[in-house]
């Protein structure tokens, strides 16, 4: 499994016949034969074989017609397979239920799919001896990339395969595969926790580099290069590649940024986490994408504490504040406004009272900057160039008004075409990216067009 250039699979991944165990919902259980297969797109399909329809046996078909609700029940299934193997899940699911005449009498069918299943291998006597030397192999959903890379990092050696000639993205391709040869078997479990956590931060950034989300759906465990164990995640597709930001010719290239210059610390704290993950969605229309792209902009604004200042000084804005609050609840102001009114729209003292009660509560926001010049600092700070450009921050900021308030975008002779203000926006969200991580190199621009650039920050400001 998880062969670096896997051809495109046409049967089951792998599979288990004639499982023995059990099924179990609350404190109510029985027992089964199971056929267990995996598919090549990652789903956990499970055929229980006939059950004998009886009073002990009734309650799992009731079970299954009366609890549906707004999300299918969950069974918990555990079965042994005739080498050993133990099979788990407590998220079965069964999609399909009834019931059918034979010769041995009435019987009930059930069929359904995990949405994961852990496999833990029978031990051998070679386990004893193998007891040091811990890898974790994932096997990821549509890697598109050419031969691999390694690189050395905190938790070991860190290896990135993808399939060059990939045409289905939902297939499981690719791998990434953490190599520490100093854990023991005494520190699996601890180890594993650190490298699930490491592989989804490596593979969030590689899902930038790659334009698509990249994740992981089957994770096999090694002690002394013998398999141990194997977890399923189930299918995770995300569609094809939209703009990504390398070819896929050179994504390994981007290992090490990803292993060695990304954190779940520095994703939080910079919002890169949340950022990116809106960068990369799947989306039909240009406005869903620029939107999502806005976002992405919005939420690393309001992670950047020097982007996010206030227009005046807490104490100086106070002081404002009392004053025209002092202003507003003056009975003249209230006069002035009643009389502004015309004899026809009849204003009275209490919708005059509601609106100074409403304003005076708005007046607190007027300290903090508009969006548009905390997105201009966040790039400037992180210096950023903007020069080629051809749309500003605040025309793109502008287009993100029009959007949410008039939806559909419809477009006139004095305003940007949409695909110019999306390709305009995503250029400067990459390069914020980019310049977040610290990377400096070739990249794949869309600005105009499909094409490598360099990319390279501004010099200090003096």
């Amino acid at each position: 499994m998880g062969a670096s250039n896997q051809p495109e699979r046409t049967g089951p991944l792998i599979e288990w016949k004639a499982c023995v165990g059990t099924i179990a919902r609350g404190d109510r259980s029985l027992d089964v034969v199971c056929d267990v297969t995996v598919s090549s797109r990652g789903a956990i399909e499970v055929v229980v074989h006939d059950i004998p329809l009886t009073d002990h046996t009734w309650w799992v078909l009731e079970s299954v017609t009366n609890e549906r609700g707004l999300r299918l029940p969950d069974y918990k299934l555990e079965l042994r397979a005739d080498n050993g193997d133990q099979l788990r899940t407590e998220l079965f699911h069964i999609l399909t239920s009834g019931t059918k005449g034979t010769q041995e009498g009435s019987v009930i069918r059930l069929r359904g799919t995990a949405a994961t299943m852990t496999v833990g291998h029978a031990p051998t006597d070679e386990w004893d001896a193998a007891n040091s030397g811990v890898i974790a192999k994932y096997t990821t959903v549509g890697l598109k990339a050419f031969g691999q890379a390694s690189v050395e990092s905190d938790i070991g050696r860190v290896t990135l395969a993808g399939v060059h000639d990939l045409e289905e993205y939902d297939q499981l391709a690719g791998e990434l595969r953490i190599d520490n040869s100093e854990a023991t078997v005494d520190d699996v479990d601890g180890w594993l926790a650190v490298a699930d956590a490491r592989t989804r931060d490596i593979l969030l950034i590689i899902s930038l580099a790659a334009g698509r989300f990249v994740r992981w759906s089957v994770r096999e465990v090694f002690v002394g290069r013998i398999r141990r164990s194997i977890e399923f995640h189930g299918p995770h597709g995300s569609g094809a590649p939209y703009d990504p930001l390398l070819h896929h010719m050179v994504l390994t290239d981007f290992l090490d940024v990803a292993a060695n210059h990304y954190s779940h610390s520095l994703g939080a704290e910079t919002g890169l986490d949340v950022a990116i993950e809106w960068f990369v969605m799947n989306h039909r229309y240009s406005e869903a994408r620029f939107l999502a792209t806005i976002s992405a902009l919005e939420h690393l604004v309001s992670k950047h504490a020097s982007a996010a200042g206030s227009v005046l000084p807490r104490r100086a804005f106070a002081a404002l504040r009392g004053a025209v609050d002092e202003v507003l609840r003056r009975e003249e102001t209230r006069l002035s406004i009643l009389e502004s009114f015309s004899d026809e729209q009849q204003a009275t003292r209490e919708l005059v009272d509601e609106a100074l009660v409403e304003i005076r509560a708005k007046f607190g926001n007027l300290n903090a900057r508009s969006l548009q010049t905390k997105a201009g600092a966040l790039l400037a700070d992180y210096r950023v160039p903007t020069d080629d450009v051809k749309l500003s921050v605040g025309e793109l900021m502008a287009m993100r008004n029009q959007l949410v308030h008039r939806g559909i975008h419809r477009g006139s002779e004095d305003e940007p075409e949409l695909l110019v203000a999306v390709s305009a926006l995503r250029e400067l969200v990459r390069r914020l990216f980019m310049a977040i991580l610290g990377y400096e190199g070739t990249y794949y621009s869309f600005l105009n067009g499909p094409e490598q650039m360099q990319f390279r920050r501004l010099p200090p400001r003096a």
